[in-house]
């Protein structure tokens, strides 16, 4: 059975219907499209718009109600590089045939300048697999990626922090142990001294020896720098004096043909600190500027030292490292037209032994020394430098308070505390064999006897015992098992009377309050052994009993 052909207005009928049909898929599937948060958007073979959704529109500044369709990334408000890098890209995604996922890029968009994007293409295909054109889409990334790179900074700072703390902790850890080996060669050459006869051969070797005893005493005190947490001695400090008093010694130390230049604010104020400290600072700073400026063939190179106040609001503390408060502030500032640091190298120059130096020019100690000091100060330490563009380096130091700076107040010590005029039996304690050796043969120079315990577990069990049995304690500070202090409480307990004294490598103001407040005689510097233990021989000992 035939089927009757359909009239010509029949099918008309159909074309329109099917037609409308399209329509209504193609307004569903353009709603669908515009009701995404995302530009998205579909191109022919030749990089032409061929449709986009609503917020792509809006993102090349077109009206409400606008197309793109029929233009190019030219006729958008895209650079003439980002059009060039736009096409580019869709011309790689439809000849591999493959998606680009995740494209970050600058693109300038209306009413929000040049943001930064994620963008995501892939090829677009007929019904037959034929490439004819590519769909992307893409969302603004900045306040992400800048969050993203905030937080790495972030990261990056913890793991630098972490790495300097445990070379600091090793550092303070070779500085103990050095501090005793050399505080026993020094006072052992001191007593070698004392024995022999003026004019003798060996006064040059030992002299020698003891040149190169006073360089490592000053690597140890470097090293002990670097764990100080607080300056040793607070007092009002005026950084200007510091810095022309350390100009002067600079100019005998740096290379004549370089220009040293300082400008200094007038009435600048005070800060609280440690003026030998801060010496210290100034003196490391310009010594790496004046270096720095040997690296290059320069005809004029200068190092220039400048001391100005500075009002520091939130915004501006908020971009400097470290944790200041808003305030007024001290800046020191140090600059040179020297060789100057690359990115690797300024994100070392803070690390303990790093140094660009030849080997014998330099510990790489200097500024982990200067960052110690520095943040011990409350303040920080910035910088700016590029190759062959010299280097600034500034301190922010916080201002001293208006009114008289005091100091803290120690506690009284006991009247009890100095010893009697009769003291011939001292204990001395230290886990370190060779101090023992050399403290008593001190001690034995002025007429007394020495017990010596290497655990002050053993010493603390001898003055339980007999605790009237001792004139005097010499007691090593940091100890295993039972510190200086915890051994000195124990004494004390059982006879408050007992002179004590406390020998260390490393003395800290918190340290001296510790021992006033106990009623401690003497903290000495293990460092300066004989000057330390001459110094209590003089203070305890009858006038009979000295060398």
């Amino acid at each position: 059975m035939s089927r009757e052909p359909q009239s010509p207005n029949a099918e008309l009928d159909a074309l329109r219907a099917e037609l409308a049909q399209l329509r209504r898929q193609l307004e569903f599937f353009q709603g669908a499209v515009d009701a995404l948060p995302f530009p998205l958007f579909w191109k022919d073979a030749e990089s032409v718009y061929v449709g986009a959704n609503r917020e792509q529109a809006l993102r090349s500044g077109l009206p409400a109600g606008g197309s793109v369709a029929g233009l190019s990334d030219d006729d958008l408000p895209w650079t003439p590089q980002e059009a060039a890098a736009f096409r580019a890209d869709d011309q790689r995604v439809m000849t591999s045939g493959e998606p680009m996922p995740r494209i970050v890029e600058t693109q300038h968009l209306i009413g929000k300048g040049e943001r930064l994007c994620e963008t995501h293409k892939s090829p677009l295909r007929d019904l037959r697999g034929q490439v004819i054109g590519v769909v992307g889409w893409y969302e603004d990334v900045t306040e992400r990626e800048a969050q993203r790179k905030a937080q790495a900074a972030l990261d990056e700072r913890l793991r630098q922090a972490h790495k300097q703390d445990s070379l600091v902790t090793l550092a303070g850890g070779i500085a103990h142990d050095f501090n005793n080996i050399l505080a026993s060669i020094m006072a052992n050459l001191w007593l070698v001294e004392q024995a022999l006869p003026q004019g003798h051969p060996s006064s040059e070797s030992l002299a020698d020896i003891q040149e190169a005893g006073l360089r490592a005493k000053r690597l140890v005190e470097q090293l002990i720098s670097l764990k100080q947490k607080q300056p040793r001695e607070l007092a009002p400090v005026s950084l200007g004096a510091v810095v022309v008093d350390a100009s002067r010694l600079l100019r005998a130390s740096i290379p004549p043909r370089v220009a040293l230049t300082t400008e200094i604010e007038s009435d600048a104020p005070v800060v609280v600190g440690d003026a030998a400290q801060l010496h210290q600072v100034v003196m490391n700073l310009c010594k790496n500027a004046a270096l720095a400026t040997q690296e290059l063939p320069r005809t004029d190179p200068r190092v220039e030292l400048r001391v100005a106040t500075r009002e520091l609001d939130a915004k501006a503390v908020e971009r400097l490292p470290g944790q200041l408060a808003p305030g007024t502030y001290l800046v020191l500032t140090v600059s040179d037209n020297g060789a100057g640091m690359d990115a690797e190298t300024q994100l070392r120059i803070f690390e303990p032994f790093f140094t660009t130096r030849q080997v014998g020019e330099g510990s790489g100690l200097g500024l982990s020394v200067v960052q110690g000091i520095v943040n011990a100060h409350r303040g920080t330490i910035e910088f700016q430098s590029a190759p062959g563009r010299g280097t600034t380096m500034r301190v922010y130091l916080p201002r001293a308070p208006l009114g008289p700076v005091t100091p803290p107040t120690p506690a009284a010590a006991r009247p009890s505390s100095r010893p009697p005029a009769g003291v011939k039996h001292v204990m001395c304690v230290d886990d370190d064999p060779a101090i023992l050796r050399v403290v008593t043969r001190l001690l034995r120079r002025a007429g007394c006897r020495v017990t010596t315990f290497d655990d002050p577990r053993e010493a603390s069990g001898a003055l339980l015992e007999r605790p009237k049995a001792y004139d005097l304690l010499l007691l090593d500070f940091s100890m295993p098992h039972l510190s200086g202090l915890e051994l000195a409480r124990k004494a004390l307990a059982l006879r408050p009377e007992l002179p004590v004294v406390m020998i260390t490598g490393y003395v800290n103001a918190d340290l001296r309050r510790d021992a006033e407040r106990m009623g401690l005689l003497r903290v000495c510097n293990k460092v300066d052994l004989v000057a330390e233990i001459e110094a209590v021989i003089r203070a305890v000992l009858p006038r009979e009993g000295k060398p």
